[in-house]
């Protein structure tokens, strides 16, 4: 699935940004009062073993705001880049956190390419593949370095090394690998099922989804992954879709969800009526309208919950469901906080 680029905000701040050797113009939103650092960096920059010519990295920082030692580590969806999801990664910056929307190589889509097949391990190889490079899948080709657990920890060795002050280095072991307890890991469709595949296998400080995760029509019922024992707690994890998601529907994401065990405690509850908090639930679904843009997007209902040119904004250029994701950055904060 192709995704169109990211439109411009309508309240812009113009400033450089250097990609490689090449200066360019960036247009963002930003609030000139504070210390807000970002960065575009592609993972060629960080690693001249990686792949040149990728999508650059967003990266996000508020040196003002009291750091809690945690990183958000944000993954899009099929098809797209970091840009699109610079709303979400400069909120988690504003509350506290180190915030990363990492590119890596996300043009197959895993739910669609798997959902049909008959072997219920296509979902599971294919993330392992994606995330840590093991070569276990026919339908990608990603090594250690290029995977997202490779271009993560080059790209935070660079950090640690360019912007010492920073402290991006907390982020890495003595291995030099992530450290995942003090990640919470978010992402969006494709990314969104990487984020709770992680947490499968490495205990995460946190994990939001977005129009997530895996489903199999071959046996109808969700990829069997999702319902295996995790080493990250159930109660750690949250998700976000749309009512009219129409590249996957609600009523899919709602039975991943339960093989989660994400609604045992309280069914999913519409973020359109409730009020913040939302009952403290971990799985919330919006029918809010998509914002209008020309040309239209091809999926704008499933990206209206997160993707940057989708959805939607107050006249002050404010994504609307701001106080939504603030709730889901802040739940997943206070998890982190604890076993900190």
């Amino acid at each position: 699935m192709t995704l169109s680029r990211t439109s411009i905000p309508r309240q812009a701040y113009r400033f450089p940004v250097f990609i490689g050797a090449t200066l360019l113009t960036v247009l963002l939103n930003v609030d000139t009062s504070s210390q807000e650092i970002t960065h575009f960096i592609t993972p060629h920059r960080t690693d001249d073993r990686l792949v040149p010519g990728q999508p650059a990295h967003f990266i996000a920082l508020h040196r003002d705001v009291e750091q809690r030692g945690l990183l958000f580590l944000f993954l899009p969806g099929t098809g797209n880049t970091p840009e699109a999801y610079r709303s979400i990664t400069r909120l988690a910056a504003l509350n506290g956190y180190h915030a990363i929307a990492l590119s890596y190589p996300n043009a197959v889509s895993v739910n669609f390419t798997c959902t049909g097949e008959p072997s219920l391990t296509c979902h599971e190889s294919m993330r392992t593949e994606i995330i840590w490079g093991r070569d276990l899948s026919d339908k990608v080709t990603v090594d250690s370095l290029n995977c997202i657990a490779g271009r993560l920890s080059a790209l935070l060795r660079y950090l640690a090394r360019d912007f010492p002050q920073d402290g991006w280095g907390a982020y890495l072991g003595k291995n030099g690998l992530p450290v995942w307890n003090r990640i919470v890991v978010a992402g969006h469709s494709q990314g969104g099922g990487h984020a709770a595949f992680i947490a499968k296998k490495k205990l995460a400080a946190g994990v939001i989804m977005f129009s997530s995760v895996d489903y199999c029509t071959a046996i109808d019922r969700p990829a069997p992954w999702l319902s295996a024992k995790g080493v990250t707690p159930a109660s750690r994890y949250a998700a976000f879709g749309h009512e009219r998601d129409q590249s996957f529907p609600l009523y899919l994401q709602q039975r991943a969800w339960k093989a989660l065990r994400l609604t045992t405690v309280h069914p999913s509850v519409g973020t359109d009526t409730a009020v913040y908090p939302y009952h403290s639930a971990q799985a919330l679904v919006s029918n809010i309208p998509p914002a209008s843009r020309s040309p239209a997007s091809e999926t704008p209902f499933h990206n209206a919950v997160i993707v940057d040119y989708d959805t939607p904004r107050a006249a002050d250029g404010n994504p609307i469901l701001k106080n939504v994701w603030r709730y889901l950055l802040l739940r997943a904060k206070s998890f982190g906080k604890q076993h900190s």
